[in-house]
């Protein structure tokens, strides 16, 4: 009761930057990224909710140990402790889910459960790149930038080691090789690279956990954040003793299981899309299909809709459109942006926004796909 009565404080009431804080700082429960700006030229943003202050030897992410007494709730922080930032010296907030703060919260590491920081690091890139005032088309043009952020430390390990085992590749994966090793890190539809490094982190991320974890571990680990970011340090340490295919009586290096997942990257796509990579395209695999509730219905479903798309963007891209990761080929998206909004403060009537489909849930309506493309 407490937060819904924060949210509409600060959301209905107030009348200045002061006002709406007083509000956010009613909200308890669940956690909340609460972002702000306003027609004076105000930004904010404050990590909402109560946040337990643990004992400094805790690992919120493992079991606490409730009958030793060591491990008992120290309090909750008072609420203007929490991350925040009002009117930063840089000019710019940027929050996506990520760890808003490496700096000690309440005496300690901030505890939680965050997504990977490749989103909100691409867009600081973004935003540090540019240095003109914005115009509404570029910033429609960073809403839907599609670079994959990670792509390129993984791939200065990954190339190296399909260069060194070139000799072991057939010639299909040879040639898949080329379209990553000449891909410019965009996850447009119409590229090859996209494709090839798309099922390449699934086919590697498999070979690696499968043999540990089993079928249904891998479906429920691949559901969390965690698992993109064990994979971008896992790739690049070959020392993590996971590499090892215990299904086998030998020992396998990193490197092997990263030359096989390979061939099985070219093989996957080989089915889907032919044997010429180069005419390879991650639309053609990377699909988005809006479905009404009764769009699972045999015979009608179809009917009410929308798609199926090529889609751009993908997994922890800033035009993040996520697929389940051990689904095989297509990757249908299964979550995207709800809506998108460009608002200009000091100028309201000049603002944007687009729904998936359209302004109507009618089918018969012109709007109910109008805004689809």
């Amino acid at each position: 009761v407490d937060g819904q009565r924060g949210v509409i404080i600060a959301g209905a009431d107030a009348r200045t930057l002061d006002e709406f804080q007083a509000g956010v700082a009613l909200i308890t429960s669940p956690g909340l990224n609460i972002s702000y700006a306003d027609s004076e030229g105000n930004i904010a943003w404050w990590a909402a909710g109560k946040i337990a202050v643990r004992p400094p030897h805790l690992d919120g992410k493992t079991l606490l140990d409730g009958a030793s007494g060591k491990d008992e709730l120290l309090g909750l922080l008072p609420f203007e402790q929490n991350p925040h930032l009002i009117n930063p010296d840089w000019g710019y907030i940027v929050t996506a889910n990520n760890m808003s703060t490496f700096k000690p919260v309440g005496g300690g590491k901030l505890q939680g459960y965050w997504q990977p920081g490749d989103r909100a690091a691409r867009i600081e890139q973004i935003l540090d790149e540019h240095t003109a005032p914005w115009t509404p088309e570029e910033m429609t043009a960073a809403q839907f930038d599609d670079v994959a952020w990670a792509a390129g430390p993984i791939l200065e390990t990954v190339l190296p080691i399909l260069e060194t085992g070139n000799a072991q590749l057939s010639p299909l994966a040879r040639d898949a090789r080329e379209a990553l090793a000449t891909w410019d890190r965009h996850c447009a539809v119409d590229s090859a690279g996209a494709a090839v490094y798309a099922v390449f982190c699934q086919k590697t991320l498999r070979d690696l956990l499968l043999d540990d974890i089993g079928e249904r571990g891998m479906y429920m680990y691949v559901t969390l954040g965690d698992h993109w970011t064990f994979f971008k340090y896992a790739i690049q340490h070959p020392e993590v003793p996971l590499w090892d295919d215990v299904t086998t009586p030998s020992v396998e290096t990193r490197d092997q299981i990263v030359l096989r997942a390979f061939e099985k990257t070219a093989s996957a796509l080989e089915a889907k899309m032919g044997s010429t990579p180069g005419r390879w395209r991650w639309g053609q695999v990377h699909t988005i299909d809006f479905r009404h509730p009764f769009g699972y219905l045999p015979l009608v479903g179809d009917y009410f809709n929308v798609g199926p798309f090529p889609c751009p963007g993908g997994m922890e891209i800033v035009n993040n459109m996520l697929y389940h990761e051990l689904d095989e080929l297509p990757f249908e998206v299964v979550a995207g942006p709800s809506t998108r909004r460009l608002i200009d403060f000091g100028a309201p009537e000049h603002s944007l926004t687009v729904l998936p489909t359209g302004n109507s849930g009618i089918l018969s309506s012109p709007h109910y796909r109008d805004q689809a493309a």
